[in-house]
């Protein structure tokens, strides 16, 4: 079943210094959280190649998945599926998608909440929902020229938990910007979260 193979490959990480009170501090285990990420993005790609996918926000994934549908608000390209506000996607029915990808998104949307109840609306009974957000980041209300709607939001690996309440948590870990020790902690963690819904 896909949920053991998600939970056995991506292994739930919350490890970080809480002695520490800069959440910027190195941990060992980041460069690998951040190879898992990307490795259980491609992963994903090839287990849900058949399947109804939709990626809320272009800039980042643009069409990273299979037959995917794209859902933006703002970005200006031509080729959007749904150029609506994920607070308000009563164009797409309940149960729309087996798999949702929202990466660097909820952070720039006023009432977050709201895109999380229409997130789990129309994701389908046993659908997978891939959620990142920064946990300490700098603050970006554009990405290049691009406007992003503002940036409004930080959330822990908890509060992703309670957000997606209708879900199932399959596993969550903290993703660094940066790769090496060496390298510096600029633009600080993300916090990704794999949901499942189960009714």
């Amino acid at each position: 079943m896909i949920v053991d193979e998600i939970k056995e490959r991506f292994v739930e990480d919350t490890n970080y210094n809480m002695q520490d009170p800069y959440p910027l501090h190195w941990h060992p285990s980041l460069p690998e959280n951040r190879d898992k990420h990307y490795g259980m993005l491609h992963f994903m790609r090839e287990k849900f190649k058949d399947k109804r996918t939709l990626e809320i926000g272009y800039r980042w994934a643009g069409r990273f998945f299979h037959n995917s549908k794209v859902l933006d608000l703002y970005d200006p390209r031509p080729d959007i599926d749904y150029r609506i506000d994920i607070c308000n996607a009563k164009i797409i029915p309940d149960n729309s998608f087996d798999l949702i990808n929202c990466i660097s998104v909820l952070e720039h949307i006023p009432k977050f909440w709201k895109a999380a109840e229409e997130i789990q609306r129309i994701l389908a009974k046993d659908g997978i929902l891939i959620c990142g957000i920064p946990a300490v980041w700098p603050y970006h209300p554009f990405c290049g020229n691009q406007n992003m709607g503002g940036d409004y939001w930080r959330v822990t690996h908890e509060g992703l938990v309670s957000l997606f309440d209708k879900l199932t948590k399959v596993t969550v870990y903290y993703v660094p910007a940066a790769r090496t020790k060496e390298e510096p902690m600029t633009f600080g963690w993300g916090c990704c979260y794999i949901g499942v819904k189960n009714e």
